[in-house]
């Protein structure tokens, strides 16, 4: 079997440093079914915070350093998605999971590996308000500045304003949606300057 028969792939892809975060991965087979798949999060760097949930039917072998799902070879499937409930490392950079893959064919099995990735970032934002004083129940326009102080281009800003509804926002280059008490920027992008 060749190691382009076995793809695999992550969701989120991107995370801050040190945020515990739901990794829920994916691995399929276009040849041989998968019988075992082996996800090394501590060579990438990541600490395991709760057990991992195998599909139904696989059981967790995990070890420490590695979240494992396996089934018999009667239930082998040509794919498999596991979550992993992991702290992100430190450091930012590009971390690199390696993923052994197990695939039966009758009377063996064969071994794979393929890494998927996973961005770490430092993200860090401020933001200033203006004006700084309001009445009560009196509807007004607020002025939002908000700058990165972390060392990676953020591309999502979400804000909660206490006591406060939000009834429309604007922000240039950006999709704004309020909801409720706050809002989320989404489709820009921030690097290390006031917005």
């Amino acid at each position: 079997m060749a190691s382009s028969d076995i793809t695999a792939s992550v969701i989120p892809a991107e995370v801050d440093v040190n945020q515990t975060t739901n990794f829920n991965f994916s691995v399929s087979s276009s040849a041989d079914p998968i019988v075992q798949v082996e996800i090394d999060y501590a060579s990438a760097g990541f600490t395991l915070t709760a057990p991992i949930t195998c599909e139904s039917g696989w059981s967790d072998s995990s070890i420490p350093g590695k979240a494992i799902c396996s089934t018999p070879t009667s239930g082998a499937s040509a794919s498999i998605g596991l979550s992993l409930n992991s702290t992100s490392p430190l450091s930012n950079g590009e971390k690199i999971f390696p993923i052994a893959v197990t695939t039966y064919t009758i009377g063996y099995n064969t071994y794979t590996t393929v890494n998927t990735t996973v961005t770490v970032q430092t993200l860090s934002a401020s933001a200033i308000v203006s004006p700084t004083v309001s009445n009560t129940n009196q509807t007004r326009d607020y002025t939002f500045s908000f700058t990165n102080n972390g060392e990676d281009t953020i591309s999502q800003i979400w804000a909660s304003i206490a006591d406060f509804t939000v009834n429309s926002c604007s922000f240039g280059g950006w999709t704004c949606a309020p909801s409720g008490n706050s809002f989320t920027l989404s489709g820009g992008s921030l690097s290390n300057e006031p917005a």
